[in-house]
């Protein structure tokens, strides 16, 4: 379950639309002002090229505006997620994640 638009940073999240599909990412603050990558999806599979690209962008509009310092959080709230972050992101992840 998605929350309410006003939930989420519009500076910050991102979205792509094409002719044949889709994606989005939503980012959350929390009361520290932490950001949180809480949702990210496509109606494809397969679109992982573009779901990084969603978060290139919204990593860039993040130190633009908040400085290279600010915190980022990724939630994932199943394993397909945490799967699909492994796969388009593995830079940011410990080569540990792969052997579990």
């Amino acid at each position: 379950g998605l929350e309410p638009k006003r939930f989420y940073d519009d500076e910050i999240s991102s979205f792509y639309k094409t002719k044949d599909e889709c994606g989005l990412l939503l980012v959350q603050k929390n009361t520290f002002e932490d950001l949180i990558f809480s949702y990210i999806g496509a109606d494809i599979e397969g679109s992982d090229d573009k779901q990084k690209g969603l978060v290139a962008y919204s990593l860039k509009r993040a130190a633009d505006q908040f400085g290279d310092d600010r915190h980022l959080r990724i939630e994932c709230k199943d394993y397909m997620t945490f799967s699909m972050y492994l796969r388009t992101l593995p830079e940011i992840f410990s080569s540990s994640f792969f052997n579990e």
